[in-house]
């Protein structure tokens, strides 16, 4: 009976290994090397061109970080509960059998958009705002209505959107709601919506979005985002013969990326002046823009950043610095007309009442409309901000901010 006992342990041992020997073996020639991978290998992973060296992004968050503003992403995939931290709040508006799994427990699209959004604006506040539904445009629809309605109550300050485009049948209904949030002071920056009230970005390519959108794009969007890898993508490219030349347009494309990029942007303009209307947002961000050519296409307004940061700020500087010393003047004139004023200057230098005062506030206006003239040595930034505008397009830049 032992022997027996033994030989039947014997035996499933050697059934154990075989087995094992086995499923190594069929493993082995049944998964490809792409499909074991252990490094990613990019051969220009250290020179090539990103959203700084673009756009300037890095010189502009030396100014602003969008601290304070709040931006709504509509999409789904956020990992609301897993990333709790990344988001400022956010709601669920959909009701599809698996959407409560999808946006507090999947970290897909909605995630990904997250993390660009604060690598442009770090600062910002992002709202998680479940929409997405698929197979099912009318709900997806009536989500995101609900969505807008959401951030017009919680005094959101920017609306982002990266899906694909609506039909002219869900176009009517969803436009009407779009523009009341528009009207409420709300900047759009979706993707696929030609809407003239929202902000449209198009990549760094030639065409300016002409036959994919009714109109013309507004803005030029650098279109690579490094910041999500999809493995599965990566497994089947690294499988072509031209992989050095082609994994950036196979792997990193994004056009769903352009719109939180774009509201990364806003976000930055509004931390520094949060009262302008969306039209005057984007007309600074087209304003301040330059063209650029890159990999063959050329594009006439791709975003420079830290320009249109700067003109706010000078432009804010110089509004503010003019104002305190029109104030100043008031309260040792009494005065606002330029008469009044005369006859009381005219007092105050023959008895130097308020000489020190006087000259203080004199030097304040003059400064104030030296920087809002670009005067020297006031000028530097205005190559920048005006160094492709026209001469049409340069008076209407010069009077945003102001």
């Amino acid at each position: 009976m032992k022997k027996i006992v033994k030989r039947i342990g014997i035996i499933a041992l050697a059934a154990v290994f075989l087995g094992s020997a086995g499923l190594n073996v069929w493993m082995w020639k049944n998964f490809s090397p792409a499909e074991n991978i252990w490094n990613i290998n990019f051969p220009d992973a250290n020179s090539r061109d990103t959203y700084d060296s673009i756009h300037h992004v890095k010189a502009a968050q030396k100014l602003s970080t969008g601290a304070g503003v709040k931006v709504g992403i509509m999409d789904w995939g956020f990992g609301f509960e897993e990333h709790a931290g990344l988001y400022a709040g956010g709601k669920d508006f959909t009701t599809y059998s698996y959407h409560d799994d999808n946006f507090n427990h999947t970290s897909e699209h909605g995630f990904w958009m997250a993390q660009t959004l604060k690598e442009i604006a770090p600062d910002v506040e992002v709202y998680a705002l479940g929409t997405y539904v698929p197979d099912s445009e009318e709900e997806w629809v009536d989500a995101m209505i609900e969505a807008i309605h959401f951030a017009m109550e919680q005094d959101m300050d920017i609306l982002t959107l990266s899906h694909q485009a609506l039909s002219e049948e869900s176009r009517e209904r969803f436009d009407a709601e779009v523009n009341k949030a528009v009207e409420q002071g709300i900047v759009t920056t979706f993707i696929h919506y030609d809407n003239p009230n929202n902000i449209l970005p198009w990549g760094i390519w030639s065409d300016g979005g002409e036959g994919y959108y009714r109109r013309e794009a507004d803005i030029n969007i650098f279109q690579y985002d490094y910041n999500t890898l999809f493995l599965d993508n990566y497994k089947e490219v690294m499988t072509d013969p031209e992989f050095d030349r082609n994994y950036k347009d196979n792997l990193y494309v994004s056009v769903s990326s352009m719109s939180v990029v774009t509201a990364g942007f806003v976000a930055l303009l509004q931390e520094i002046d949060d009262t302008l209307t969306p039209a005057e947002y984007k007309e600074i961000l087209i304003e301040t823009s330059r063209p650029v050519e890159y990999a063959g296409e050329k594009a006439e307004y791709v975003v420079d950043i830290e320009a249109a940061v700067r003109y706010m700020i000078m432009s804010l500087l110089g509004s503010g610095l003019f104002l305190i010393g029109l104030c100043m003047l008031y309260d040792i004139t009494g005065h606002l007309l330029m008469s009044n004023i005369q006859e009381s200057v005219r007092g105050i230098l023959a008895d130097g009442t308020y000489a020190i005062p006087l000259v203080i506030t004199i030097a304040l206006m003059v400064v104030g409309l030296a920087i809002k003239s670009a005067l020297f040595p006031f000028h530097a930034w205005l190559p920048d901000a005006y160094g492709y505008s026209t001469i049409s397009s340069a008076a209407i830049l010069s009077s945003l901010a102001s």
